[in-house]
């Protein structure tokens, strides 16, 4: 577990340290003094929780709360303050905090259960929320993507009917193409569905080298590079730790992007990775495509944001929705940056430790 403590006095981070020690909970202790220092350091960890002093200088108590949540949206947030007032404890937790505490109640034990609670009520409410998102994906899915296919299905399935009925084989034969689409379309989504709201179904986390994770994504997309012509090409790749099902399906989805939103010319595709000095790697994914628009970065990773119609480039909306959410089951982040030409998606995937 690592705690994070961003309090810029001294005597006061002194206290919180001493205090975490003699509570026997089994802790890495970062420290910065100020919201600035804590994410250029720590920027890339994996918190756990955070104590968050409530009057940092220069600051506003609430909007750092919101800031350490954007940063560590999978942290427990405990605010620390000088003084006791049941307006600020209120407010803190209502944006997201799960407990308050005066610095004069500092002590071992109530450390201990102020620790142990918040990453349980962390814990649950991340759960509640996963659970909420699958069912509003899981309802919009029924509503849009498998209805619009089955209204199509009844129509050209009551067209063939009277293609049968006239005897008309030309007739027949095209409804019959259409319909086998639609069932592939219904197929594709349904799987797509699954894949998403059960990546990996819980597998298990171990070292697993990235070039034959790269490998396997790139085995289950050979009839699309075959197809289009795709180069795919990848730096030295690290050992990470992950889940390898899942890490698989990540690759797949963004080299799959790079493919399906490459129309003019043979997709370029390179897959790379540096280390950062948080026992993590940034991983690199960056396409020659049509690319995405700068106010379109953060949107495309919620689950169906899509920038084009069904009838230009087909899709779910569920792809890039499925990369962040196995992203997140490994502690990590994933962005896209801007480029002028083609797209550049990076997330980070923990380190494995060293063999003894």
């Amino acid at each position: 577990m690592i705690i994070l403590i961003i309090d810029d006095d001294t005597g006061d981070t002194k206290l919180l340290c001493r205090a975490l020690d003699d509570s026997g909970l089994s802790c890495d202790l970062r420290r910065a003094p100020s919201m600035q220092a804590a994410l250029d350091g720590h920027g890339e960890e994996a918190i756990d929780l955070v104590f968050l002093d409530y009057g940092l200088p220069n600051a506003d108590g609430l909007a750092n709360i919101a800031t350490v949540l954007g940063q560590w949206p999978e942290a427990a947030v405990a605010v620390v303050t000088g003084q006791g007032d049941e307006v600020i404890a209120a407010a803190a937790i209502k944006s997201g905090a799960i407990d308050y505490i005066p610095k004069r109640n500092i002590a071992a034990a109530s450390l201990r259960r102020l620790v142990q609670n918040g990453l349980e009520v962390t814990r649950l409410r991340h759960q509640i929320e996963a659970q909420r998102q699958e069912l509003d994906t899981f309802a919009h899915t029924l509503a849009h993507d498998l209805k619009a296919p089955l209204r199509a299905l009844d129509y050209f399935t009551l067209s063939l009917a009277e293609g049968i009925a006239a005897g008309d084989t030309q007739a027949m034969e095209a409804d019959r193409t259409e319909i086998a689409g639609l069932v592939a379309r219904l197929h594709r989504t349904i799987d797509t569905l699954s894949a998403h709201l059960h990546p990996g179904q819980g597998a298990a986390h171990g070292p697993e080298p990235a070039d034959a994770l790269l490998r396997a994504a790139a085995a289950n997309l050979r009839a699309e590079i075959a197809e289009s012509g795709a180069a795919l090409r990848a730096g030295p790749l690290p050992v990470v730790l992950c889940a390898d099902t899942e890490v698989i399906q990540l690759l797949q989805n963004l080299i799959g992007n790079g493919i399906k939103y490459c129309r003019d010319h043979p997709p370029d595709i390179h897959v790379s990775a540096v280390p950062t000095n948080a026992g993590r790697w940034i991983f690199s994914v960056r396409d020659n495509g049509i690319g995405i628009a700068p106010e379109h970065a953060e949107q495309v990773f919620q689950p169906f944001r899509r920038l084009h119609r069904e009838e230009e480039i087909p899709g779910t909306g569920l792809g890039l929705a499925t990369c962040a959410k196995i992203v997140r089951r490994h502690g990590g982040r994933i962005w896209c940056e801007p480029q002028p030409q083609g797209t550049l998606f990076r997330f980070t995937l923990p380190a494995a430790p060293e063999p003894p």
